[in-house]
């Protein structure tokens, strides 16, 4: 993916302004191409903190000149419910309460404790057929996850 031989950097310049990179997409809204960058931060992402990086991303970008058509930059946290697409996000998402959709329809809920390239482990309070002794879960087995924010 073109993202990829940029990523370091990217996670650098987001890293400067005292947040982590989250995601980052190119998708194409009403005849618009948008560069969404997401962020995240201990303790949330401000406005100010979304303001700092697009303006450090900006320059960085047009250097890089990896997006051929115009577009708009779009900086913004992911949000506090936020779907876990890939082993970077779950990995992102440490200490957190997830809802885990398996393929075989079984759904648990449970905090996140670690992730891997391989897979998740779930604390052990979120009892399940699917969790072996250790709370592991497989990618392979999970169909969908998201964040859960408790209020």
């Amino acid at each position: 993916m073109w993202v990829d031989s940029i990523m370091s950097e990217l996670e650098a310049i987001v890293e400067s302004c005292g947040c982590k990179l989250y995601d980052v997409s190119l998708l194409r809204e009403n005849e618009a191409q948008i560069l969404r960058i997401s962020i995240i931060k201990d303790g949330g992402v401000s406005l100010d903190d979304c303001e700092l990086v697009s303006q450090s991303i900006s320059p960085f970008l047009d250097v890089k000149d990896i997006v051929k058509d115009a577009y708009t930059l779009e900086v913004s946290s992911p949000g506090v419910e936020r779907v876990l697409k890939n082993p970077r996000h779950f990995m992102l998402s440490c200490g957190e309460v997830v809802q885990i959709r398996l393929l075989d329809k079984q759904e648990i809920v449970g905090t996140l404790m670690k992730a891997d390239e391989q897979g998740i482990w779930l604390a052990k309070e979120a009892a399940s057929e699917a969790l072996d002794s250790s709370g592991f879960i497989p990618y392979a087995a999970i169909k969908r996850a998201k964040t859960i924010f408790e209020w």
